[in-house]
């Protein structure tokens, strides 16, 4: 097991250029022995037209002054707590192919920034399902879940449920 020290002698993660008009990235979270164990990932590029099925995640971003690290592809990628936890938690949940905007856009490349907010809704549209991550329960109070649920005309009357060990909304997609 990696702990922190560890994970910090990891070389950092250097993200592959691409077609951020026409591909997207798709984070694959393998599974762990244990929920304590290390995040560990993969990014793959896909063409937007012919990406594999893929949950879309959508969270608060939170604090960028502490980050937590994930193992990408064997190298250290940092992210902030909530999207770590998010993570966690979609593990243990089972979920393996994800879109996560923080990890599956280069946030250090304005230009492919640019162009992937560009198609952000289309990329949410094509997702098998969205989850809402509003974070652990004991951090959301009843007025984040109201927010979330009432500031989204999609969410509102679509039966949406809340699901896993975290607080979720859960949007399945209806084609």
């Amino acid at each position: 097991m990696h702990d922190q020290e560890c994970l910090s002698n990891l070389e950092a993660y250097d993200y592959w250029s691409m077609d951020a008009e026409n591909e997207i990235r798709l984070l694959t979270v393998y599974p762990a022995d244990s929920p304590t164990d290390p995040l560990s990932c993969s990014l793959t590029h896909h063409s937007r037209r012919s990406a594999p099925e893929y949950e879309a995640l959508s969270y608060t971003w939170g604090d960028r002054e502490l980050p937590k690290t994930v193992i990408c592809d064997g190298r250290r990628l940092e992210v902030t707590a909530n999207c770590e936890s998010a993570l966690r938690t979609l593990r243990s949940a089972g979920a393996s192919v994800v879109w996560v905007d923080a990890i599956c856009i280069d946030q250090g490349d304005a230009s492919e920034r640019s162009s992937q907010v560009a198609i952000k809704g289309e990329i949410f549209r094509h997702a098998k399902r969205t989850l809402i991550y509003l974070g652990e329960i004991g951090e959301v109070d009843d007025r984040g879940v109201f927010e979330v649920s009432r500031g989204d005309a999609r969410l509102e009357g679509e039966g949406v449920e809340g699901v896993g060990p975290g607080r979720w909304i859960d949007e399945p997609r209806r084609r």
